[in-house]
């Protein structure tokens, strides 16, 4: 052996890290604890430098992440390298608290504890150091948020495929519903999928100058003041800023963590760009039926994945209000009501803007929905 590799301890490193991904038995999460344990002892007791340690213990992670996964549809269909950067950039920072295993190695070192004062305080660097891999180690065992493997994710998009999307049946106005309630923004986005773009961005701004080119002076700065306020009472509750695209990853993509707010909304933010994306050009590559009408689709799918809640009763998914699960035979009066459920919102809103102009403007019956509404606890929406 010493023949073989001489004094390069980083090769003899670079294959145990290999060994212990290969290691069957064990699971992700035991995987990546074992490469932090090892890792963080060999740079405790100077074996390797922390510097090159924590070089090859990122190269590692990436690899098994995103190469040596056993996430097979992760393989088939997150191709391009910009996502699996990001892809494994996200599990190692906020699944398994990567940033704090750095933290950990690097206040062992020689360098940090000089810096913040050898004499005095370097048995507390050496403390602090191991506290905090010891903290690492723990929350990764214990996955307080963790995302779906993309295998996951695509078994709901499998259950619902594309090719069966009855397309042509259904009529745009039920589209329309939904997106008025949920995400105005829905069709003017062509190519992204969440608020962080430039597509959303002139949305907004579009619809800004529209609402207020008829008013001039002071009252015009009136409705730019009240335009400033709403959004500063919208950004309280941030279901606001949520695409439906947004909304449909954490549905299908989350396993625990969805209290995590700040990083549930990052993981929206990122997925939904690199799964939907993915997910676009697997449907195109493979020649997919209904391909064409892909923004259709995720509404069709949506509905037979979110949750709603009707007169008080929760119902996931929301296809199951109906009385059966297709999109084609259900009333726009009865998808009205699931979409108000989708944010919880009862028949005391339907006489208020802006729903009140939806029911008018999709010809929607008052009295229907007012009877299907009540009716909701003893028998199924048509």
């Amino acid at each position: 052996m010493e023949q073989l590799f001489g004094d390069n301890l980083i090769i003899i490193y670079f294959i145990v890290g290999l060994g212990i991904i290969c290691y069957s038995n064990f699971n992700t999460q035991q995987r990546i604890m074992l490469m932090y344990t090892i890792t963080y002892v060999c740079c405790f007791l100077n074996i390797l430098d922390s510097k090159v340690a924590l070089v090859m213990m990122s190269f590692l992670l990436f690899i098994y992440l995103e190469y040596l996964t056993e996430d097979y549809y992760k393989l088939k269909i997150i191709r391009k390298i910009p996502y699996k950067i990001v892809d494994s950039m996200f599990l190692m920072i906020f699944q398994y608290y990567y940033v704090f295993f750095i933290c950990a190695v690097l206040l062992q070192t020689d360098y940090a504890r000089m810096l913040i004062g050898w004499r005095r305080y370097g048995e507390i660097c050496k403390a602090a150091s191991f506290l905090m891999a010891f903290f690492c180690i723990h929350e990764t065992s214990i996955q307080r948020f963790e995302t779906l493997t993309i295998t996951d994710m695509m078994k709901v998009i499998n259950e619902n495929p594309v090719y069966q999307f009855p397309y042509n049946e259904i009529e745009a106005d039920k589209y329309t519903i939904l997106t008025e309630i949920e995400d105005k923004s829905y069709f003017d986005r062509k190519n992204s999928y969440n608020f962080f773009s430039l597509e959303f961005v002139k949305y907004r701004i579009l619809r800004f100058r529209t609402y207020i080119k008829c008013y001039h002076g002071k009252e015009k700065l009136k409705r730019v003041i009240n335009v400033v306020e709403h959004y500063a009472v919208v950004t309280k509750h941030i279901r606001g800023y949520s695409t439906i695209e947004m909304q449909l990853i954490r549905n299908i993509g989350l396993r625990t963590g969805y209290n995590c707010v700040i990083r549930r909304k990052i993981f929206e933010f990122v997925y939904t760009k690199i799964f939907f994306s993915s997910l676009k050009q697997f449907f195109i590559d493979n020649y997919y039926n209904n391909r064409s009408h892909y923004k259709e689709y995720l509404l069709w799918l949506y509905f037979r994945v979110v949750k709603t809640k009707i007169n008080g009763k929760a119902i996931q998914p929301a296809s199951k209000a109906f009385i059966n699960d297709k999109m084609e035979s259900w009333s726009k009066e009865g998808i009205f009501i699931v979409c108000m459920g989708l944010s919880g919102k009862g028949n005391e809103y339907y006489s208020y803007s802006p729903y009140y102009e939806i029911i008018q403007d999709n010809d929607m019956d008052e009295r229907k929905i007012t009877k299907m509404y009540k009716d909701i606890k003893s028998q199924k929406l048509q």
